[in-house]
């Protein structure tokens, strides 16, 4: 056997290890990168915030510390906010008063009421539609 058919027989060898070590590397990231898909993803609309009657002062509004609103409140005023599916958080302050008031949301799809009864409150209860 000549010295060029030996290095070539050696580099083939080769090639093939190489190309055989970076299919298991693909498949390796892939099987990574699929395998918490399902728990990382954002769930859209899961909470419903809405305001109380007869609720007119100026407050802002902070889900996840995203400010979702900031301004005069209206009883009509509507607002759908996207959730985290590990732990939620909404923060709501007065801006007249000052008073921040801060609650820890559920993780199922939740209708949150706004009040300022007595000092600001936050009620929740549960959603019986589905997520679209």
């Amino acid at each position: 056997m000549s010295k060029a058919t030996r290095f070539n027989r050696q580099m083939l060898a080769g090639t093939g290890i190489f190309a055989i070590i970076l299919l298991a590397c693909v498949f390796g990231m892939l099987y990574y990168s699929f395998q918490n898909h399902e728990d990382t993803r954002p769930v859209s609309n899961l909470y419903s915030i809405q305001f109380a009657k007869g609720f007119s002062d100026s407050v802002k509004v902070v889900v996840n510390d995203s400010v979702l609103f900031c301004g005069k409140a209206s009883d009509s005023l509507l607002i759908a906010a996207d959730g985290d599916p590990r732990q939620n958080m909404i923060s709501v302050s007065d801006i007249t008063s000052g008073e921040t008031f801060n609650k820890d949301l559920p993780v199922e799809p939740t209708v949150v009421r706004v009040g300022n009864e007595g000092g600001l409150n936050v009620e929740t209860s549960r959603m019986m539609s589905p997520i679209h």
